[in-house]
């Protein structure tokens, strides 16, 4: 199963918008049912200094005062709170919710309030988890660092101490909690490989982890203000519209009837093939800049696309060139770009490769 297409993520973002609820309720359901991932879950939070208690089972939507509701509670055999987990994707961290949620933690030995973020969210989340301990007035973090893939700081508390010479003395004094970030992806990697009866159910929840972050907005940094980005864009559109134009000039593409188009997802322009002898045309055919595309190959941003089945069939019964389906509709064919060549050079190989989809198509 690709872990980017799986019918839990289907469902889940075609019928709610409680996307993180969605995942929070699918890891409880791992957890209870495997003991094997629940002493794997501890083991990440765990270390030297720090070991958790056997977790025994694990809740969604726990109410505790002041009614604040905790994602997921996972328990020890005694029913205590020994590990919070925090589900986030890009809801924004609420106030109080670090620094409030850690106090509901067992005080009886070692426990955690764990944060589940993309891993894109994680610098930026935890620069928010720690202002909340900075403006809280009784707790604080101290000692922050990485271990593994987890971010962590210990929780210290200011308490009353009593004092011969003065009666009390306020002090900070360590505390058995702690505050940890990790990511959905290094979570769902650590379980997996535990008990392979829950994999497909682990690798369910990894796609609409993988599905979620796809729709999010990603913390802005300042490179992403770089010129050469527009620049880029504007460089492709050049490239959609030379195609296109040259195709129409030398006689293989008619844009008959055809307009070009901007949409939110890029730029297009629609034609049709024409054979070599002008007497045969295609169906409606697309060049698309689609950022959607680019996004989900990681490869280009180029693609044609392909609509009505004459050559959606076409394409299905040669191997030459690749292609991708999308269930129920168009075929892309997506169209590779050199690097570290001259624009002629691009264009020139970008020509070939609609060419060569126009001569299957018109076969």
């Amino acid at each position: 199963m690709e872990d980017d297409h799986s019918l839990l993520a289907h469902l889940v973002l075609k019928l709610t918008s409680q996307v993180e609820d969605a995942a929070t309720d699918a890891l409880a359901y791992i957890l209870n049912q495997s003991e094997s991932c629940r002493e794997a879950l501890a083991s990440l939070v765990s270390d030297g200094e720090h070991q958790l208690r056997p977790l025994h089972r694990a809740s969604t939507q726990v109410t505790v005062p002041p009614d604040w509701r905790l994602d997921l509670v996972a328990y020890d055999a005694d029913d205590s709170m020994r590990l919070i987990i925090e589900s986030k994707f890009w809801a924004a961290l609420l106030s109080c919710q670090a620094s409030g949620y850690v106090t509901h933690l067992a005080a009886d030995g070692p426990a955690t309030l764990l944060f589940v973020a993309p891993e894109v969210r994680r610098e930026t989340l935890w620069v928010k988890i720690r202002a909340q301990f900075d403006k809280a007035p009784s707790l604080n973090l101290e000692s922050d660092r990485t271990v593994g893939q987890l971010r962590v700081a210990d929780v210290t508390k200011l308490v009353d101490v009593a004092d011969d010479a003065q009666g009390t003395d306020a002090r900070w004094i360590d505390t058995e909690s702690r505050v940890a970030l990790t990511s959905w992806y290094a979570l769902l990697n650590h379980l997996e490989p535990v008990d392979s009866s829950m994999t497909s159910n682990i690798r369910q929840l990894r796609s609409l982890a993988n599905a979620a972050d796809d729709k999010a907005f990603a913390p802005l940094h300042a490179e992403d203000f770089n010129p050469a980005i527009p620049r880029r864009h504007m460089d492709f559109c050049r490239l959609v519209d030379d195609l296109v134009n040259t195709g129409e000039q030398e006689g293989w593409i008619s844009v008959k009837g055809f307009k070009a188009t901007a949409q939110r997802d890029g730029y297009l322009r629609f034609f049709r093939f024409v054979a070599d002898d002008g007497g045969r045309m295609s169906k409606e055919i697309a060049l698309y800049l689609s950022a959607s595309r680019w996004v989900k190959s990681g490869t280009t941003p180029t693609w044609l696309r392909l609509l009505h089945a004459p050559e959606q069939k076409a394409l299905t019964q040669q191997t030459e060139i690749a292609h991708e389906k999308d269930p129920g509709g168009p075929t892309w064919v997506p169209l590779r770009l050199l690097t570290d060549v001259e624009y002629s050079d691009v264009f020139d190989d970008v020509v070939a490769q609609v060419r060569a989809v126009r001569d299957i198509v018109l076969r």
